[in-house]
């Protein structure tokens, strides 16, 4: 009985190859066009993902170390716009936008524009800012908060607040 069973399988299953073979056969064209795409994709998201965005984070980090010296000098036109050896943070966060360096810069460009009291600045640029840190993302979320309090938005002020606050279930 459990033989004839395995037989009745195995007897589907060639004949599903059978009928997989044929189609495959009549549609050649269309088949290999499909698997030559999804081949295509594939290859593409590798060498994205394993050889360019790594290169271009490397990249961003040498570049962002000067934007940030600057930073921490209260340099803040030459962060954000660099000089002639320096990249400034505008350009890191143009050029390198897919690097988490290009997120950090987005982060310190709206530091930096709300430090120069151009607070939808550093708003626009505060939001673009997605780091994944607790820390830093609630650091962000109140920035924006203190912006829309300059701009008189209080409604939106307290929404920025109570995003920092719920960022983090740590007291």
């Amino acid at each position: 009985m459990a033989k004839k069973k395995n037989d009745d399988i195995l007897l589907e299953a060639e004949e599903k190859w059978a009928r997989l073979e044929d189609y495959i056969a009549e549609h050649k064209k269309q088949v290999s066009t499909v698997t030559t795409i999804i081949i295509l994709i594939v290859a593409a998201f590798c060498i994205l993902k394993f050889w360019y965005i790594p290169g271009q984070e490397k990249e961003a980090e040498s570049a962002i170390y000067g934007a940030q010296r600057y930073f921490s000098m209260d340099s803040i036109n030459k962060a954000i716009h660099g000089d002639a050896s320096t990249l400034g943070f505008e350009s890191i966060a143009d050029q390198y936008s897919w690097t988490p360096a290009g997120h950090l810069a987005n982060y310190y460009l709206g530091l930096c524009y709300y430090d120069k009291k151009d607070y939808q600045k550093a708003i626009d640029y505060l939001d673009k800012f997605d780091a994944g840190d607790l820390l830093v993302s609630a650091n962000a979320e109140g920035v924006m908060g203190d912006a829309e309090m300059q701009l008189h938005s209080n409604d939106k002020a307290l929404e920025y607040y109570l995003k920092a606050v719920k960022s983090s279930d740590k007291d």
